[in-house]
């Protein structure tokens, strides 16, 4: 299911709380700052919380963290400015992947080598001042699906198309 997280107030950690409307998707987002923690820190640090107890997080051959005989499914992502994880119970697999707007990549090359032709189609349709947040909205997407289902880069990009809810 495609869909934008519902936002809800930082709590105490300094950390927003995200629900995935329709779904038990869960997602925290933490901006960095001096004082934060490594990524492998942070990830583990908030799994702990989430479990009660430390665990260990293996990987799969593609690198999708997990831990083993646990019903809990996350995925976690960085940014330069941002820390993205997301979590639910059960069997269903979750990805999350967090880009910042300041980014500026060749958005046209890179669209026409890794996005689907739906997904080229609904990013050149976007109003000018919405152009850099649709590309990004579409990539984000992309990279979380990869993620969820472990594929990391082995599948072609450009066969993915995430504007179908059906991904």
């Amino acid at each position: 299911m495609l869909t934008t997280a519902a936002a809800f107030p930082t709590g105490s950690s300094g950390r927003l709380l995200y629900t995935v409307p329709a779904t038990d998707v869960q997602v925290w987002l933490l901006q960095k700052c001096d004082t934060a923690p490594d990524s492998p820190t942070l990830l583990l640090d908030w799994l702990t919380e989430l479990l009660g107890y430390t665990p260990e997080v293996l990987r799969t051959p593609a690198g999708k963290p997990y831990i083993a005989n646990c019903a809990l499914q996350f995925n976690f992502s960085h940014s330069q400015h941002w820390f993205a994880f997301s979590w639910r119970t059960g069997h269903e697999p979750v990805g999350v992947d967090i880009e910042d707007l300041g980014r500026r990549p060749s958005f046209a090359a890179l669209a026409e080598r890794y996005f689907h032709p739906t997904e080229q189609m609904a990013w050149r349709a976007a109003e000018a001042s919405e152009s850099t947040a649709t590309w990004l909205q579409i990539w984000t997407r992309k990279e979380a699906v990869l993620k969820a289902h472990g594929l990391g880069l082995r599948l072609q990009l450009n066969t993915l198309d995430t504007c179908d809810d059906a991904v």
